[in-house]
């Protein structure tokens, strides 16, 4: 009599800025005065751009390398404090090439397909670093994790399990 076991895993999402995409992996670059904060608690991100005064131009970001392969979504709401639309924009990097969202004040909500190795990051990318940041504020981030086991395939492994060894134990009693 042979057993065969398979656990099935899927590949479950984390909803908000836990676990594998904790505030804590990611990595964190502010020039020019730009300064990015997190609350786990009330689930936001928010990147302030560059307003040094120096007349350059600085990219702000905060990035992670994806762990699962699935949609990766959040919803954003983006406050230009320039004194004119068109000097800083938000948006996101997905391995190096960029997606821009918003120039002026507004918010949406976005999704796209990642993979397993990606490299994803929020940016404001300040163009002259004067007369005002852009403020990026991100809430209801999810994305893919490492697949897991389904509970279900556990249950069902657990009975299989369960009932193998029952089969064994009465197969021993009548041979003794």
């Amino acid at each position: 009599m042979g057993l065969i076991l398979a656990l099935g895993t899927c590949s479950s999402a984390f909803a908000g800025f836990i676990g594998s995409y904790d505030f804590s992996q990611w990595t964190v670059q502010t020039p020019g005065g730009a300064k990015v904060f997190g609350d786990v608690s009330v689930d936001k991100l928010v990147i302030t751009g560059a307003d040094d005064g120096s007349s350059k131009a600085n990219l702000a970001s905060v990035g992670i390398k994806i762990v699962a392969s699935g949609l990766l979504s959040f919803d954003w709401n983006y406050q230009n404090l320039d004194m004119s639309v068109g000097y800083d924009d938000f948006g996101y990097l997905l391995n190096g090439t960029a997606t821009w969202l918003a120039q002026g004040n507004s918010q949406g909500e976005t999704q796209l397909n990642v993979a397993l190795g990606d490299v994803f990051s929020f940016v404001v990318l300040s163009k002259d670093s004067l007369f005002g940041p852009g403020i990026a504020t991100i809430g209801n981030f999810s994305a893919p994790s490492s697949a897991v086991p389904e509970p279900a395939s556990l249950a069902l492994a657990g009975f299989g399990l369960t009932a193998a060894a029952l089969g064994l134990r009465r197969r021993e009693r009548r041979r003794g």
